[in-house]
């Protein structure tokens, strides 16, 4: 994806890196942060899920 973002100095950003995620991970991620029990999960991209970590 090739795309241009500007911050609130006019500055051009030109963001380089991207993940393919599906929607419902990320709303999972967000309510995981907010609650702060994101550090004892990771993403499983083969599964498409959001689990506990190992030993967790």
């Amino acid at each position: 994806m090739d795309i241009d973002l500007f911050n609130e100095k006019g500055q051009r950003l030109n963001p380089r890196e991207w993940f393919v995620v599906p929607f419902e991970i990320i709303e999972e991620t967000i309510q995981l942060t907010l609650n702060e029990n994101i550090v004892n999960y990771e993403y499983d991209s083969l599964n498409q899920e959001i689990k506990l970590k190992n030993g967790k």
